[in-house]
């Protein structure tokens, strides 16, 4: 996904952070991610401008996940509908 990898890349640029807390509380895609600290770190090292193409970049991921599990609930509502339908069928 060109979007994820956007905000991946925009992460990966945490300069001066320890090996062990990109792959632990700072990297955003590890379950131990911690959104207070990296918010501390990132408002502490960064610029206004990266700040802000950070939280575009969110943003942007943010939507189009909602889209695609918008998209994923109405395939399986269409499915099960469908199922429905064959039991019904079936029944009589």
């Amino acid at each position: 996904m060109a979007d994820e990898n956007s905000l991946n890349d925009s992460v990966d640029k945490n300069k001066g952070f320890s090996e062990e807390a990109e792959n632990g509380c700072l990297n955003i895609d590890s379950p131990q991610f911690n959104a207070d600290l990296f918010l501390q770190q990132t408002f502490k090292e960064d610029s206004l401008k990266r700040v802000m193409d950070l939280e575009n970049d969110i943003a942007r991921d943010t939507a189009t996940l909602h889209s695609d599990m918008q998209t994923l609930v109405y395939e399986n509502y269409n499915k099960f509908i469908s199922a429905t339908e064959t039991v019904q069928k079936v029944r009589s």
